[in-house]
């Protein structure tokens, strides 16, 4: 019986002994502002924008999108590292880019395309879009805005970019 609850013992201060050693497993992954570092790349998200209205330069005109009826416009603003790999192909508009609401709903990034054109310079749009295929050389980057639509007041919790390396940035 003594040997029975020595073993017992044992066996619970092996499964408590990584908490007690203060091992808490993995870092939480990095918020709007900070580096996500992968084997091949580095992304960080710098600004969040949401809105009804999507206002942008292109091909030396202003266009303007309104978001469909309770929708909202998500600008997410990254930039990216290309750490020491050989070229590669960063695709912003893809399904291996996603942004994730409260409730774990996944969207992916949205190609800009037309709209309105407005005649007079705006207060403020979004530029450069991050919409087209880049191939990116070792030690270089990009920054840029990537679009998404998700119900108006979707409560976003983060980025999970899984190109190349898979990267995950909080956003609340």
């Amino acid at each position: 019986l003594h040997q029975k609850l020595a073993l017992a013992l044992l066996g619970l201060a092996l499964l408590l002994a990584p908490a007690a050693c203060g091992s808490k497993g993995p870092p939480p992954p990095p918020k709007v502002g900070e580096w996500g570092w992968g084997q091949n790349m580095a992304l960080r998200v710098q600004k969040v924008d949401t809105g009804p209205l999507l206002v942008y330069a292109r091909d030396n005109k202003y266009w303007q999108l309104l978001a469909p009826e309770g929708q909202q416009f998500v600008m997410v603003w990254v930039d990216i590292l290309q750490k020491d790999a050989g070229t590669m192909q960063i695709n912003p508009v893809s399904e291996r880019v996603e942004l994730r609401d409260a409730t774990d709903t996944k969207y992916t990034p949205i190609p800009i395309t037309g709209g309105e054109v407005i005649e007079s310079s705006p207060s403020g749009y979004y530029a450069p879009l991050f919409t087209e295929p880049v191939s990116l050389p070792p030690g270089n980057s990009i920054s840029g805005w990537v679009a998404f639509v998700t119900p108006k007041g979707a409560a976003l919790k983060e980025l999970v970019w899984d190109e190349i390396d898979r990267i995950t940035v909080r956003l609340s």
